[in-house]
């Protein structure tokens, strides 16, 4: 199983430690009355005693009970497999919850407006003032780059992209493409987190 780092140091700041009750209520479960700490999230397999991790498919049953994360966010469905090593945070959305807590350790800082000297931007290019182009980036010709995005150093925007504003722009983007978000993704990805999230804030507590 491989699982992709829980955020991208070119774009989130470390956040915590975090206390047990406070992951839980960002992932919208449950958790023992435990006074705990936590120091971040990680994957699975590489998660220590003061990390959290989480499960939201069942085909990883098996690294769930081999983790040596302190403790799991899973589905009540899974509850019984967490090893007695970890602490059970227990919701019915774990990929919803996964990102949550995901967001709580790792903070978005500001962008810092600018043009890099050492990156490259089409004449025919467009950049809000607000946006930041980390080094060596290029931005080819026609693409719009919104207010507040960040452009990762050595990453090409092909011509004529759209970067919406406040995105996060952290590998290449095809010609033609429009993105949004951060980090980045397509139209389609983004619209069905949005409504993945305004469901889960109308879900009772």
């Amino acid at each position: 199983m491989i699982e992709a780092p829980m955020g991208d140091a070119r774009f989130f700041t470390q956040s915590g430690p975090h206390a047990l009750a406070d992951i839980a209520n960002a992932a919208l479960g449950t958790a023992p009355a435990i006074k705990r700490m936590f120091a971040g999230v990680a994957p699975l397999q590489s998660a220590g005693q003061d990390e959290v991790s989480f499960l939201d498919n069942r085909r990883y049953a098996a690294a769930l009970e081999q983790t040596m994360a302190g403790a799991v966010i899973v589905h009540p469905q899974m509850r019984a497999r967490v090893p007695r090593s970890a602490i059970a945070i227990v919701t019915v959305s774990t990929y919803e919850g996964r990102a949550r807590v995901a967001a709580l350790f790792h903070l978005v800082p500001p962008p810092r407006p600018g043009i890099h000297p050492s990156a490259l931007v089409d004449p025919e290019a467009r950049v809000d003032a607000s946006a930041e182009i980390d080094p060596y980036a290029v931005v080819e010709a026609r693409a719009e780059i919104g207010p507040g995005c960040r452009i990762a150093g050595h990453v090409r925007v092909g011509q004529g992209s759209q970067i919406g504003a406040q995105a996060g722009v952290i590998s290449d983007v095809p010609a033609g493409s429009v993105l949004l978000g951060s980090p980045a993704q397509t139209r389609t990805e983004f619209f069905r987190q949005v409504a993945t999230l305004k469901r889960i804030t109308r879900q009772p507590r």
